[in-house]
């Protein structure tokens, strides 16, 4: 029998892979007459390139193949299938033609494969046959003539009854079919045991990577080492050359990074950290990761370029005609991708098995589970580094107007400010106490929001210049301490009064004016503007100081994004105030933002235009 390695290999792989010797003949009566024809230097090969010939028919016909072998023997090929493809091939053994047999010429031609046989005047007689191969077979293989012929009339002497009759070719075949179909079943339960058990034991190995996110300190660097042997081991099983899972994240810039990769001594040798990403090619990256939950082929001209870039190999060593993804994570701001393909173009995904495909795909099932857990881990923890931070930011900015109260009573109830100052100061703590209310109000309003309970009153009435001077008022300490002015608009006086929240107008105002007086230059100034037209009211606040570049024009109002140039600025603060100012602008209208270089400075001019709808706003 010769047996598959590898139940996708052809036979002439399989063969080149076996052991010969591992053949066996199920007539063991005529092992002494192969052994005294195989005893002729070369006659084995000579039989074994026979054999090989026609087990390769076998194969491709998919039934038992009946052939007259070098030596004018009659041998059976069987096929064993499983699953649709030849693992394994009998080769039954050698039968003697008898005497007088005649063959149809059909079954003679090309190597005599089987096409039924009937006795008549048209055949040959199979002796004779048999006879002129022999004495071929003497001629190719150098021999003296009736050398081999000798060896057989000696070796049928004492096996002279063991032949075969076309009837009995017949009956052998329709035996053998059914032998064949019997193995075919075992074999394929058998294949389907086997690699049900490896497929259980890899992922087992898959599982035992989430022990490194168990602990109280979670260890990502062991997790993705352990992901990197996994995928190891399951390139090895379905031959890919590689394995690989790359990360593409939003923040703080669109990015890609290699954070597996099997095997391991063949990984490149610099991977780069993070190509960039323009943010087209992040959000088609998005669409991709949420639009293909299955495993897909590579797009060459979508992923293809960002895993050249970021394993730093070609396209042509990365064979990626030959490579599948799989999205295995996906959020708005980010996704991972598992990436199996082979080099060479002799395989790919398509040449598996049902069986080995069912199996590739509940491990990359797996895979992406597993690697969704540790995502969700890694975002747990930044929420909560986060939101200390947050809480940290509201307990600094809280504290400094305690502080100035606090130190400004001590003043007053001492007497040490002159009388002519008295009112002035009182001015100060009552901004102060107004500021501490309004501090309060967006950490609540932002708790509310967190919750899903935050309410917009729609029956509040409010004139904006009166809420824009509050605002002011409340942030003066900051604005003197970073030497900022504030100007507001003469215009904006006459607005009427509008049907707004108040609340949340203020909260909106206050983090606008807080974020421009932040992130601008000492001794400048941020201007308050107010223009309107036919369809809404628009409030403008400018100042100058950092940047913030085109494709952080959006990123900038979602909740805790800091640009790298505000995070340069090191102010506190940890980035949900805008997240505010974008939920009031989708209330009630719109909200944009546009940033332009000062010439011969460093600095930028930085406009946030709020535009508040006038239907159903204004009370006329």
């Amino acid at each position: 029998m010769l047996v598959a390695n590898e139940a996708w290999e052809p036979i002439e792989t399989k063969w080149a892979r076996a052991n010969y010797s591992l053949n066996t003949y199920m007539k063991p009566d005529w092992t002494p007459f192969c052994a005294a024809i195989r005893e002729v230097p070369a006659g084995n090969a000579e039989c074994e390139a026979c054999d090989r010939r026609f087990a390769v028919k076998a194969e491709q016909a998919g039934d038992v193949i009946a052939y007259l072998c070098s030596h004018g023997m009659v041998d059976f090929a069987v096929p064993v299938f499983v699953n649709g493809t030849a693992v394994a091939i009998l080769l039954t053994g050698q039968r003697k033609p008898k005497p007088g047999t005649l063959w149809s010429p059909a079954f003679l031609e090309d190597g005599g494969p089987f096409q039924g046989t009937q006795e008549g005047e048209s055949g040959q007689e199979a002796w004779a046959v048999s006879k002129r191969r022999i004495a071929e077979t003497e001629i190719r293989l150098g021999m003296r003539r009736g050398q081999l012929a000798s060896k057989v009339r000696a070796a049928r002497g004492v096996f002279g009854e063991v032949d075969a009759s076309p009837a009995d070719v017949q009956a052998i075949m329709d035996a053998l079919r059914g032998a064949g179909r019997h193995l075919s079943q075992l074999a394929s339960a058998t294949f389907e045991l086997e690699k049900a058990k490896i497929v259980a034991w890899i992922r087992g190995k898959v599982a035992e990577s989430l022990r490194a996110l168990t602990g109280d300190a979670p260890r990502f660097d062991k997790f993705w080492d352990s992901i990197s042997s996994a995928l190891d081991l399951v390139a090895r099983y379905f031959r890919f050359d590689y394995a690989l899972v790359v990360s593409c994240k939003r923040d703080p810039s669109p990015h890609m990074t290699l954070v597996a990769y099997a095997p391991k001594d063949k990984r490149p040798q610099s991977p780069v950290d993070g190509v960039s990403l323009e943010m087209g090619q992040f959000r088609s990256l998005m669409e991709k990761a949420s639009s293909s939950p299955e495993l897909v082929p590579i797009d060459p001209g979508g992923l293809g370029p960002h895993l050249t870039a970021v394993t730093t190999t070609p396209a042509e060593q990365l064979g990626l005609k030959n490579a599948v993804v799989v999205p295995a994570n996906y959020s708005p701001t980010s996704a991972t991708f598992a990436v199996m393909g082979g080099r060479s173009g002799g395989f790919s995904i398509r040449d598996m098995t049902n069986i080995d495909r069912q199996a590739f795909k509940d491990l990359v099932a797996a895979l992406s589970m597993v690697v969704k857990v540790a995502r969700l881990v890694e975002d747990l923890q930044c929420e909560v580094a986060r939101h200390a931070s947050f809480l940290l930011d509201v307990a600094h900015d809280i504290r400094n107007p305690i502080q100035n109260i606090v130190l400004k009573a001590e003043r007053l109830r001492r007497g040490l400010f002159r009388a002519e100052d008295l009112v002035y100061h009182v001015r100060r703590i009552g901004a102060q106490a107004r500021r501490l209310s309004l501090l309060s109000e967006r950490a609540w309003a932002l708790e509310q929001i967190e919750r899903g309970t935050f309410k917009v009153d729609k029956v509040g009435q409010v004139q904006i210049y009166a809420v824009l001077k509050e605002c002011a008022d409340s942030l003066m300490d900051l604005a003197t301490l970073r030497s900022v002015t504030i100007s507001i608009g003469p215009e904006l006086q006459n607005w009427p009064v509008m049907r707004i929240d108040k609340g949340f107008l203020t909260q909106a105002l206050l983090n606008l004016l807080d974020n421009a007086i932040k992130y601008s230059r000492r001794q400048t100034e941020v201007r308050i503007h107010g223009k309107h037209d036919n369809e809404a009211r628009y409030i403008s606040v400018v100042n100058q100081g950092a940047p913030i570049m085109p494709d952080e024009y959006e990123k900038i109002f979602e909740k805790f994004y800091k640009t790298p140039a505000a995070q340069a600025w090191i102010v506190e603060g940890v980035g949900v105030g805008l997240s505010i100012v974008k939920m009031f602008a989708d209330t009630y209208g719109a909200v944009t933002v546009r940033s332009q270089p000062v010439v011969g400075t460093r600095d930028y001019v930085t406009e946030f235009v709020l535009k508040i709808k006038k239907e159903g706003t204004e009370y006329v």
